[in-house]
């Protein structure tokens, strides 16, 4: 995607849930609700199996049920946000979606990551004036999970469950420069480094160069590589393995979250990062 956040002049209206017939009035074909729901549950149980995109056919096989029925199930699946589809392969993997069930699952328990976060991430907006985001590394892309807006006129705003690529945001290149080696340089053959503006990062070589300058200072910059109008900051959240699976923003209209501004809230911010990592129980060794 080209855009991860939106510049807005107004404060932002929750849009009201769209109403649903949910997935057995969309397989009614395929049985009783409870037969269809059953079935969606299998296949989503089979995509957290695979651990990576799979197909149809291989879907089909896993839960034992014919193509065409697993192909009407995914298709309410993804319009739903349980499942996402890779345009290029045509095959699926778990959705987003998820995440918001996961995350009401856990509930106040230790391993909730934006609960953690959230008086940090208020704390952050009040002192820089700057919204600040939370996001969590799925599928070699960041997904936003909580927000702080700015109480300026104009400030950014980011859907709750938006996903965006790793090499054009300050979060996405916060949690590449602590990959191994060797993930790095796999996520590097698989993704295109696409242009989204004159600013983003096209070449490898230049990548590794930039998550080298990211480890050194501790923290990463988006000097609107995303979008022209938009600049952030951010740094890796560490979990109890020592994997950067979580990452802290503050992003801003250019004209005024510049140079200087981020210079001055980085510190803060990688404080506040290391303290989130030390909560998650990151000891600064790799498990």
């Amino acid at each position: 995607m080209s855009q991860h956040s939106t510049l807005t002049r107004e404060p932002p209206v929750e849009a009201a849930a769209t109403s649903s017939t949910g997935v057995a009035s969309s397989t009614s074909s395929g049985g009783s609700r409870v037969q269809s729901l059953d079935r969606a549950l299998d296949i989503l149980e089979a995509l957290a199996a695979a651990g990576s995109e799979i197909g149809v056919s291989d879907l089909s096989e896993r839960v034992g049920l014919h193509v065409s029925t697993v192909h009407r199930l995914l298709s309410v699946l993804v319009s739903r946000g349980y499942a996402r589809q890779n345009a290029p392969s045509g095959r699926y993997t778990l959705g987003s979606q998820l995440l918001r069930l996961a995350t009401g699952a856990v509930g106040g328990g230790p391993f909730d990551v934006r609960l953690e976060a959230r008086p940090a991430l208020q704390e952050l907006a009040a002192a820089s004036g700057e919204t600040v985001n939370l996001v969590l590394l799925i599928d070699d892309q960041v997904v936003y999970v909580d927000q702080v807006l700015s109480q300026r006129r104009v400030r950014m705003f980011t859907q709750t469950g938006t996903r965006a690529p790793l090499y054009c945001t300050a979060c996405g290149k916060a949690l590449l420069a602590y990959r191994r080696p060797d993930e790095l340089d796999r996520y590097l053959r698989g993704e295109e480094l696409r242009p989204q503006t004159p600013n983003t990062i096209i070449t490898a070589e230049e990548l590794r160069m930039e998550l080298a300058r990211i480890r050194e200072r501790g923290y990463a910059i988006d000097r609107g590589e995303t979008e022209l109008e938009v600049q952030c900051v951010a740094a890796p959240i560490f979990d109890h393995t020592g994997s950067a699976s979580a990452a802290i923003s503050i992003s801003g209209p250019t004209l005024r979250f510049d140079l200087e501004h981020i210079q001055r809230v980085a510190p803060a911010l990688v404080r506040v990062a290391a303290d989130l990592s030390a909560r998650l129980g990151y000891t600064g060794v790799a498990v």
